[in-house]
């Protein structure tokens, strides 16, 4: 059964772009069907996975005109055997005011994505959505539309108030589907010797308890190379790096199974 995830947090800057990359990444390794949904109009995202696979993206449909055409299809990019991508554009600001157009019934405007994702989900064993770090109508629809939210906590004070903050959000999101639950929290970006890092771990684990994730991704100069480049595996340095990653993967495989 397909698992909807989105990688969310309030703060900006935090990793969480290149989280839900890499996740995408190497869960499609491991041989599951992955979708991931650049939902963010900066398409940062769509630009790592692009310079990953040397893909020139001629699509000559936008997500921002399947949107409008309510047909997701017609968006997909195929990057890998296991791996599709809807990258996004910068078209994809006009969005919110899309729903606008669509109904004056505000409640509605929350279920547009979870429509439209309803057609195509079902070819995947993972869809993961990433979205701006703000309150806004992506933010809404993508987390109305997943089973799960996964929140990238970088180990500094104003990230992990904006963790904390995020939870009475979700709490709110539950109203319009009360299947949405939180799946972790996973400490990023962090400094082995950090004091502040030290502290921050401490104050999150009072916080979110059992959903802090018990691994963590460590502050390596090879993943802005990454979100540079695209993901790369050409050596040690590298292959050290997707291990880090690949055991935060293999926690997050855990937690839903367990689920």
């Amino acid at each position: 059964m397909t698992k909807t995830i989105t990688f969310a947090n309030f703060k900006g800057g935090v990793g969480k772009t290149t989280a839900s990359v890499m996740f995408s990444y190497l869960l499609q390794k491991q041989g599951k069907k992955v979708l991931l949904v650049d939902f963010d109009p900066q398409y940062n995202a769509s630009e790592i996975m692009f310079k990953t696979f040397g893909v020139d993206n001629n699509n000559k449909t936008s997500l921002y005109e399947a949107i409008q055409a309510q047909d997701l299809s017609k968006a997909l990019v195929k990057l890998t055997p296991n791996l599709d991508m809807l990258p996004s554009e910068l078209d994809l600001v006009g969005f919110p005011m899309h729903l606008y157009n669509l109904t004056n019934d505000k409640e509605k405007r929350f279920y547009l994505i979870d429509h439209l994702l309803n057609q195509i989900k079902d070819n995947y064993d993972y869809v993961i959505i990433d979205v701006p770090p703000t309150i806004s109508e992506y933010t809404n629809n993508a987390i109305v539309a997943s089973d799960y939210v996964l929140l990238v906590m970088q180990t500094h004070e104003q990230s992990f108030s904006a963790s904390v903050k995020f939870i009475d959000y979700l709490r709110d999101l539950r109203s319009y589907n009360p299947e949405i639950n939180l799946l972790g929290v996973i400490p990023y970006l962090v400094h082995k010797q950090g004091k502040v890092d030290k502290e921050v771990i401490e104050d999150a684990k009072e916080i979110f308890k059992d959903f802090l994730f018990t691994q963590s991704v460590f502050k390596r100069e090879r993943i802005k190379l990454f979100s540079k480049h695209g993901i790369r595996e050409e050596d040690m340095h590298d292959e050290n790096a997707l291990e880090m990653y690949g055991k935060v993967v293999n926690e997050f495989l855990e937690r839903i199974e367990s689920k």
